[in-house]
């Protein structure tokens, strides 16, 4: 777990050993509105077909994150604070461009990339990448992943309908924009299912969730199996 400037975002990575993904994230800034905090989150997805050996796929999946992040910083070089009310649009894009170099490496890909200035949020994704709105206790769903579940097997990530790179379909990049209140927080993470309901805590305890720290640890202490990414988002 990792934290940032302003108590604005925390994350979980996993480590190589926990996962036979790739899954890398990087975030900067600091969330205001002359420092945009930028997030950008790839998980590379494997099958057996896949003959690429750890250290290319690694290296792949890290070149993708760093073009995602580079146009990220460029797109903020034209926003004009408060956030663009076409920021979702311009995050869908640039899914879209970075697509090409997705599709060469012969894989596929969850992706999710976000923008926080002030208040305003706004984050596309694709794949297994999955967005929640954390409110009064509840964890309600913004953002669905582009996933088929297993019947049967919920506890299985289910299939992907479309992803980065192989199975790419610009029209199911999903979406979501917020207002965010505060000690409201926005949750992102892959191949994740978190529980909705205000019961998974305890409500002497509910009041004290007032940071994505607290939150983040919160859903890793009742998870029986962590997810390859989870990103916590949040303002002062």
């Amino acid at each position: 777990m990792s934290t940032f400037p302003f108590d604005r975002l925390a994350t979980y990575v996993a480590k190589s050993q926990d996962t036979l993904h790739c899954p890398l994230l990087h975030a900067s800034g600091s969330g205001t509105l002359s420092d945009p905090l930028r997030l950008a989150m790839l998980l590379r997805h494997t099958d057996m077909a896949d003959e690429v050996d750890p250290e290319t796929a690694y290296a792949q999946t890290t070149q993708l994150l760093a073009d995602l992040d580079n146009r990220l910083s460029a797109m903020m070089m034209h926003i004009i604070t408060p956030l663009r009310l076409d920021a979702i649009e311009q995050l869908k894009r640039i899914i879209q461009e970075v697509n090409p170099a997705a599709l060469k490496t012969g894989t596929y890909y969850s992706a999710a990339i976000a923008v926080l200035a002030a208040e305003r949020l706004a984050v596309v994704g694709i794949g297994s990448s999955k967005a929640w709105v954390w409110h009064g206790g509840v964890l309600r769903t913004a953002m669905e992943a582009t996933i088929l579940p297993i019947p049967g097997h919920p506890e299985q990530p289910g299939i992907l309908t479309a992803a980065l790179g192989l199975g790419f379909a610009p029209e199911k990049i999903m979406s979501h924009a917020i207002s965010l209140d505060l000690h409201e927080m926005v949750v992102i993470a892959m191949q994740a299912e978190l529980p909705h309901e205000a019961a998974w805590i305890s409500t002497n305890r509910m009041e004290n969730i007032t940071s994505p720290y607290i939150l983040l640890s919160q859903i890793e202490s009742r998870l029986s199996s962590k997810p390859p990414l989870i990103t916590v988002i949040g303002i002062e």
